[in-house]
């Protein structure tokens, strides 16, 4: 059945992780500890860039100007009518 998957995985790297996943099996059935200090480290340099944030602080905080617009618009202001 694991050969059946693998032949019908497309991308390489779904073909690293079935391959990381039967290496895991093999070493568990062995009565060995598949996780290394070597796959801790990848994992927390994997989660650590996970959570770092794909904008500054500085864009975070300033709505852009198409929010802008569409807040005004919804309680009726635009360029015509300014209701001032």
């Amino acid at each position: 059945m694991a050969a059946k998957l693998l032949e019908r995985s497309t991308g390489a790297e779904e073909i690293k992780l079935f391959q990381a996943l039967t290496e895991w099996i093999e070493a568990l059935k062995a009565g060995k500890n598949p996780i290394t200090p070597q796959i801790l480290a990848e994992d927390r340099q994997l989660e650590m860039a996970s959570a770092l944030p794909t904008q500054t602080i500085e864009e975070q905080a300033v709505p852009s100007s198409k929010m802008i617009q569409e807040a005004a618009a919804k309680f009726g202001f635009n360029e015509f009518n300014p209701r001032i």
